[in-house]
């Protein structure tokens, strides 16, 4: 049938492959917008690669609505990527969305004759270079096998790059569960805290504003940390974050009890865990619905670390830049 470019002006490219029956194939670049509108399989090939796997995933998952099937082929590009948060699910979490999951390292496609067929592509060339006359092109050779996965762990600049390229594993220099570009991707150098009595002035000034609250409690060693954030449309900025160090129960209910009264204040989640019961339980108390204590178990905080997570992700939160 030929093919032919369509959405030129939208620079997506694709070619399609049309067959008899009315069915076609498309090639499409990378750009999410050009699955936009379509139905049928979808296969997305090195997918942690992409600038914004989210956005891809999104758009990707509605074309297969009516039958298709989704499948998604990459290596893991770290342990941040969205790719190793689907696979994570999936080994750890249950499969929750069903995934039929495959794993092949390099180790498993030698054992299933991966060394045999580059040997007899390229006509025996391969054994030769390591010293073998090989007869049989296509009878298993273990030690070619082995002086071969040998050569190529070798050539690899270092343990990283032979884990995430060859066998499947995230490589441990993105081990950060929230990146640095994740991170940097959210701060914004005209934003400036507030003091509470700033914050106050702020909200009279704006009584349509809308803020959420999150108080961490701790007394000796640690920070007691208050943040509130504004909501401007689905991004939520800083707007005071209060850090108190040995300051009594008295003196940090104070302070959390100025922003509680704040009208614009809507939800206030605080640390009901150990020390933080009373303040959490006194502040129920005054200011009812307003109020949510949260009690810090591994189901919870593994719950807001994810959700903190794709907040960054999604670049739903907007931050100062630090004075470091």
């Amino acid at each position: 049938m030929g093919q032919f470019l369509f959405d030129r002006d939208a620079e997506s490219p694709a070619y399609v492959l049309q067959f008899r029956s009315g069915r076609k194939i498309y090639s499409l670049s990378s750009n999410p917008n050009a699955l936009a509108g379509k139905r049928g399989h979808v296969k997305l090939d090195e997918f942690a690669l992409h600038e914004d796997q989210r956005l891809l995933y999104h758009v990707a998952k509605p074309v297969t609505t009516w039958g298709g099937q989704l499948s998604i082929i990459s290596t893991h590009r770290g342990h941040g990527s969205l790719f190793n948060q689907l696979i994570r699910d999936i080994k750890e979490r249950g499969n929750p969305m069903g995934w039929s999951f495959h794993s092949v390292s390099l180790e498993q496609a030698v054992e299933q004759g991966l060394v045999e067929k580059i040997n007899k592509k390229r006509d025996g060339a391969l054994g030769r270079k390591f010293g073998f006359d090989i007869k049989d092109l296509e009878a298993p050779h273990p030690e070619l096998r082995k002086v071969w996965l040998e050569r190529v762990r070798a050539e690899c600049l270092d343990e990283a790059q032979w884990l995430q390229e060859y066998c499947c594993t995230p490589a441990e220099d993105s081990a950060a569960f929230v990146t640095f570009e994740m991170l940097s991707a959210c701060e914004d150098p005209q934003l400036t805290l507030m003091s509470i009595d700033e914050l106050e002035a702020y909200a009279l000034a704006h009584p349509q504003a809308v803020f959420y609250a999150g108080v961490d409690v701790a007394r000796k060693h640690d920070l007691c940390v208050i943040d509130v954030g504004e909501k401007l449309g689905d991004v939520v900025w800083s707007r005071l974050r209060l850090e108190l160090r040995d300051r009594s129960f008295s003196e940090i209910e104070a302070d959390l009890f100025r922003l509680l009264k704040l009208r614009q204040l809507k939800r206030a989640c605080l640390d009901a865990t150990g020390l933080g019961l009373q303040l959490a339980e006194r502040a129920e108390r005054r200011f009812g619905w307003k109020v949510e204590p949260v009690t810090f178990t591994a189901a919870a905080k593994e719950e807001m670390a994810f959700g903190l997570r794709a907040d960054f992700q999604d670049r739903r939160l907007r931050e100062r830049i630090s004075a470091e």
